[in-house]
């Protein structure tokens, strides 16, 4: 993949989605490895200044992990699938099937979860894949791959101010 040159620990790798950083709105890459310019030390640091809903493949420059994130909230879904030495990572289900059925390998349908396929995508929340090799990301999650390969799901670390039980429940996304 096209990695968007910028100056800083993180280079961009894709953009899907729209959403405005610093208060300014972006679509692509490029765009965004312009706002970035090094102003971040974290992912973390950028979902907190996100605004809008998309996904972002980071790759940090030193240690060459990739940094796969959504908004905070979830509404930017992430689907991952892996085997023991190869992984995918796709904003779309409908895409990460045609890539790996288009590379040889064949994912199966689940029964238990056939009839969600209609509901994924942008919408916030976390939902199952309707497939069984695919999993979809929980929401307030992020995902790292390691140099080696390994896939992590973690939590964002301001998770319990956002659902925990001192989390104001009034409160509307943009407060929070």
């Amino acid at each position: 993949n096209h990695v968007a040159p910028s100056r800083g620990r993180y280079q961009v790798v894709s953009v899907q989605g729209f959403a405005s950083l610093f208060g300014v709105p972006f679509t692509s890459a490029d765009e965004l490895a312009l706002i970035l310019n090094g102003r971040i030390d974290s992912p973390e640091q950028l979902v907190k200044e996100l605004r809008g809903t998309a996904t972002i493949t980071l790759r940090e420059t030193d240690t060459g992990a990739f940094y796969v994130i959504t908004d905070m909230y979830g509404a930017g879904k992430i689907f991952i699938w892996q085997d023991s030495v190869r992984w995918a990572v796709s904003s779309s289900v409908k895409n990460l099937v045609s890539f790996l059925n288009q590379n040889g390998i064949k994912v199966k349908k689940s029964i238990e979860n056939a009839g969600l396929l209609g509901f994924v995508g942008y919408g916030g929340g976390a939902i199952s894949s309707p497939y069984e090799d695919i999993l979809c990301v929980d929401q307030f999650k992020y995902v790292i791959v390691a140099a080696n390969g390994k896939l992590n799901q973690r939590d964002y670390s301001f998770k319990e101010e956002l659902v925990g039980p001192s989390a104001p429940n009034s409160s509307n996304q943009e407060a929070l």
